[in-house]
């Protein structure tokens, strides 16, 4: 994730025991509530994908910049993913996993929050050109 937050402008993300627990937190309430209870803001943050998939989940939300439109002062539906990891302001971040029935579920939890309206062209930057080695 830190990598294609470079190659957007933005800093390191760090490891947050704070954000983790409320990542635990959420990812305990996604997997214990009926779906019609659920709180449909905790989806915003998470994915399930099969086991064998896990090590593409954050390739695959970094994908939705293919829609994403720099010039918007709003959320993008299906965007939402890359826009909270490519989040200019975010400095923290909390992760929670579990594995059931060969279902991996992923929680992430930022820190400040992302996608707040009206900031989205200070916070999304278009990914830079970067020469490595």
């Amino acid at each position: 994730m830190n990598r294609y937050r470079y190659e957007h402008g933005a800093k390191v993300i760090k490891i947050s025991s704070y954000s983790t627990k409320l990542a635990e937190k959420y990812l305990r309430t996604i997997l214990s509530e009926k779906p019609k209870f659920l709180d449909r803001s905790l989806l915003r943050i998470s994915v399930s994908l099969p086991f064998y998939l896990a090590p593409l989940a954050i390739k695959r939300w970094y994908g939705e910049h293919k829609k994403y439109n720099y010039e918007t002062k709003v959320a993008i539906t299906g965007t939402e993913h890359f826009s909270s990891m490519d989040w200019k302001s975010v400095k923290y971040m909390g992760l929670a996993v579990e594995e059931r029935d060969d279902i991996i579920h992923l929680v992430f939890v930022f820190y400040p929050q992302p996608n707040m309206p009206k900031f989205f062209q200070t916070n999304v930057l278009k990914r830079r050109i970067v020469n490595i080695g």
